[in-house]
C-alpha cells in the first residue's frame, strides 16, 4: 500500500524549469501523503517527467522493492498504490517465461509483467491498484487504475501538464492546477450522497474510472489518451473460469490473507464479515487472528431503534475461537472527528459513519496493518434491497439513497433530473444487452454505489496506515456473481440469497436472516439533537450556499417549531449533507491550507453547549 503522484509537461518547455517546479511540488507531495506509506518514500525526475512515492510496507518489507522501482535494464520504472493478490501466481508465469527476480514482493512482478504483456498485464493483475509505469523504451507514460476502483487515482489534464496522484491534496498543491468548486456535482450529492466517475468535487480535477488506462506521450507532443482495458459486461455472465461462491470466497481471503505484516478482519457481526472468519477457518486453517469491531451504547435510545450488533459479534468470536478487540464511541468522541475525516476524504461525507472508520483504523495500527473487510458484498449480491419491488430506472433502482421530496424544492429538479440521467445512461449501455434486470442492477450499484465506499474505505483506513483488503472484491467474486442464478443473488425477498443459506448453516437461520442495519451507530438519536449539531449550523455560510440552493427553504428546514425538541426524516439527512459541504468548503478553500494538518482542526465546529 503506498501513495503515488506524478507530472508529465505537455507545453515542451525548458526541462530544468520543469525539473526545478516538480521537484519543490514533490517534496510538498511526501508530507501531504506520508499517512499513505510511512515506511519509506522516494523520487524520480527526468526529461518532462516526475514520480514520487510513499510506501507502506506488506510485502517484501527490505528496501529493495522500494518505489520508484526500477527495472534492471532500466526500460522502465514505476510507482505503484495497492496489492495484487494473484502477484505469486503471475510471478510463477514469468518465471517459467525467464524473468528472474529480485524482490520476494508484488511491485517487481508488475514490472516484469509490463515487461512481458505491456498494457495487457493490466487485465492479468486480480488486485486493488494504482500503477504508473514510465515506459522508456516506448516513450510514454502509462497510469492504470484497478477493475472496480478499489485504490484511489486522480488526474488533471490541462494544456501544459498531465498530472495525478492517489489523493486530490497533492493536486491541489501543485503550483499548475487552479483551485475551483465543481458546482455541478452539488445536487448530485445531496440526491445519492455519491458523486459518479469521473467526477469529483474540485472543477479541474478528475478520477480515473475503474478498469481504465490513461498513456501521455513524452516524445514531445501533447497526446493524452484514455482507454478502459476491463469493464463487466455481457461476457462476464456465465463465465468458463467462474467458480462457485464459496470457492471464489475462500480463494479471495486466501489472497488477502497473504501479507508480511499482521493481518486481522474488521468483524461487525453482519453476514460478509461473518462468513469471512468461518471460511478463513474452516477452509483455510486460518485461526488465532485478531478481530475489531465497533460497538454502539443503544442506553440512552429515545428516538431510534438499537444499532448494536455486540452479541453477534461475539458469536462468531466464540464460534471461531477470536480474540476480538472492540471499541464504543461516543457522541462526543464521534461529533468533531466528522472534520477530521472530511480532510482525509476530501469531499463531503455521505454518512457519519466515515469517521468511525477512521476511528477505528487509529485503534487497529496499534496491533495491525492489514484488515480484511466485507466492503462490497452488499453492491455486488444486491444485499441493500430487501425486496425485489422496484423498477429497472434510476428513480426505482436508487430509492434506497434518493431524497427526491425532500431536495427538489430546495436544489431544483434540473441537477437531480441530470444526475438520474447519468444513471440511466448506464443501465442503457450496449454493454449491458443480454443481461438480466437483477444483474443490471448490480452493475448499476457497483459502478455508482460502491465507487464511494470503496473511496471511503481506502480513505479512512489510509488516514491511519491500514491497509484495508475487501476479499468480495476480487475478479473471481465478479465472474462468481454473474454465473450465479437471479434466485441465488437476490431470491425475491431479499438480497446475499446464497451468503445468507450458507452462513445459516454455519450459525442459525436468526442469525443469517435477521433484519439488516449497516454499519452506523445511534446517529438518529445523536444527530437528532439541535445542539450536537448547533456548532456546524452556526458555521452554515448562507451566501455561499445561495449558490447551490434555495436558502430561504433551507433556514425554514433548519428552524425547529415549538414544542418540537428533535429534527426528523429527511430534514435531519439533509442537514447532514449540507453541513458537511459547508465544512469541507471551510478545509480546502478557507484561510488555512489544505495542505495543512491545521486545516481541519480549524474548521471543526464548537462542542455543544
Amino acid at each position: 500500500m503506498c501513495g503515488i503522484v506524478g507530472a508529465v509537461s505537455l507545453d515542451g518547455g525548458d526541462d530544468q524549469t520543469f525539473r526545478d517546479r516538480q521537484s519543490a511540488w514533490l517534496e510538498r507531495c511526501d508530507s501531504l501523503l506520508f499517512h499513505r506509506g510511512p515506511d519509506s518514500g522516494g523520487t524520480l525526475i527526468e526529461g518532462r517527467t516526475a514520480l514520487g512515492a510513499r510506501r507502506l510496507k506488506i510485502h517484501d518489507l527490505s528496501s529493495a522493492a522500494d518505489q520508484p522501482f526500477q527495472t534492471s535494464d532500466g526500460k522502465i520504472a514505476l510507482v505503484f498504490n495497492g496489492a495484487i493478490f494473484n502477484y505469486r501466481q503471475l510471478r510463477d508465469e514469468l518465471t517459467a517465461k525467464g524473468h528472474r527476480f529480485t524482490t520476494t514482493g508484488d511491485t517487481e512482478v508488475v514490472a516484469a509483467g509490463y515487461l512481458e504483456w505491456g498494457e495487457d498485464v493490466f487485465t492479468r493483475l486480480d488486485g486493488m491498484f494504482g500503477i504508473a509505469v514510465l515506459d522508456r523504451q516506448n516513450a510514454k507514460l502509462v497510469v492504470a487504475r484497478d477493475k472496480l476502483g478499489i485504490k484511489p487515482l486522480y488526474f488533471h489534464h490541462g494544456p501544459r501538464l498531465l498530472a495525478f496522484s492517489s489523493e486530490i491534496k497533492p493536486l491541489l498543491a501543485h503550483p499548475d492546477i487552479q483551485k475551483a468548486v465543481n458546482r455541478d456535482v452539488i445536487s448530485e450529492f445531496l440526491a445519492f450522497q455519491f458523486v459518479m466517475p469521473p467526477d469529483t468535487f474540485f472543477r479541474d480535477i478528475a478520477v480515473l474510472r475503474p478498469g481504465h488506462i490513461l498513456s501521455a506521450d513524452l516524445t514531445g507532443g501533447k497526446s493524452v489518451a484514455q482507454r478502459a482495458y476491463w469493464q463487466i459486461d455481457s461476457t462476464v455472465v456465465d463465465h468458463p473460469d467462474a467458480l462457485d461462491f464459496e470457492d471464489a470466497l475462500t480463494l479471495s481471503l486466501k489472497r488477502c490473507w497473504d501479507a508480511d505484516r499482521t493481518a486481522g478482519v474488521q468483524l461487525s457481526g453482519g453476514v460478509d464479515s461473518s462468513l469471512a472468519c468461518i471460511l478463513s477457518g474452516r477452509n483455510l486453517d486460518i485461526h488465532d487472528y485478531p478481530t475489531y469491531s465497533v460497538l454502539f451504547d443503544d442506553s440512552t435510545a429515545k428516538y431510534y431503534l438499537p444499532r448494536s450488533e455486540e452479541k453477534y459479534i461475539k458469536r462468531i468470536a466464540e464460534l471461531c475461537s477470536l480474540k476480538n478487540h472492540n471499541w464504543t464511541f461516543s457522541a462526543d468522541k464521534v461529533r468533531p472527528a466528522l472534520a477530521e475525516a472530511i480532510w482525509y476524504h476530501e469531499q463531503p461525507l455521505y454518512g457519519p459513519s466515515s469517521a468511525l472508520y477512521m476511528l477505528l483504523s487509529r485503534e487497529v495500527k496499534e496491533t495491525a496493518t492489514v484488515l480484511i473487510t466485507g466492503e462490497g458484498a452488499d453492491d455486488i449480491f444486491l444485499g441493500y434491497f430487501p425486496y425485489w419491488n422496484f423498477n429497472l430506472t434510476p428513480e426505482g433502482l436508487f430509492k434506497f439513497f434518493i431524497q427526491r421530496e425532500s431536495l427538489e424544492p430546495l436544489v431544483g429538479a434540473a441537477g437531480i433530473e441530470e444526475a438520474l440521467a447519468k444513471r440511466w445512461d448506464l443501465l442503457s449501455q450496449p454493454r449491458l444487452q443480454g443481461m438480466s434486470v437483477r444483474q443490471k442492477a448490480s452493475v448499476a450499484t457497483i459502478e455508482t454505489v460502491l465507487h464511494g465506499l470503496l473511496a471511503r474505505h481506502d480513505r479512512m483506513f489510509m488516514s491511519n496506515s491500514i491497509e484495508g483488503r475487501p476479499p468480495f472484491c476480487t475478479d473471481h467474486l465478479i465472474r462468481s456473481r454473474f454465473a450465479m442464478p437471479d434466485d441465488e443473488v437476490h431470491d425475491g425477498k431479499q438480497g446475499k440469497a446464497a451468503m445468507k443459506r450458507m452462513l445459516a448453516s454455519f450459525t442459525d437461520r436468526e442469525f443469517a436472516y435477521r433484519k439488516k442495519i449497516g454499519f452506523s451507530a445511534p446517529f438518529g438519536d445523536w444527530c437528532s439533537d439541535p445542539q450536537w449539531w448547533r456548532g456546524y449550523v452556526d458555521k452554515l455560510d448562507f451566501d455561499l450556499l445561495s449558490e447551490f440552493m434555495d436558502v430561504d427553504l433551507l433556514r425554514s428546514k433548519l428552524a425547529m417549531p415549538e414544542g418540537q425538541e428533535k429534527w426528523s426524516g429527511q430534514n435531519l439527512n439533509l442537514i447532514f449533507s449540507i453541513t458537511q459541504i459547508q465544512t469541507w468548503h471551510d478545509i480546502f478553500f478557507g484561510s488555512v491550507s489544505e495542505g495543512s494538518p491545521d486545516a481541519w482542526q480549524a474548521n471543526a465546529p464548537a462542542a455543544p453547549v
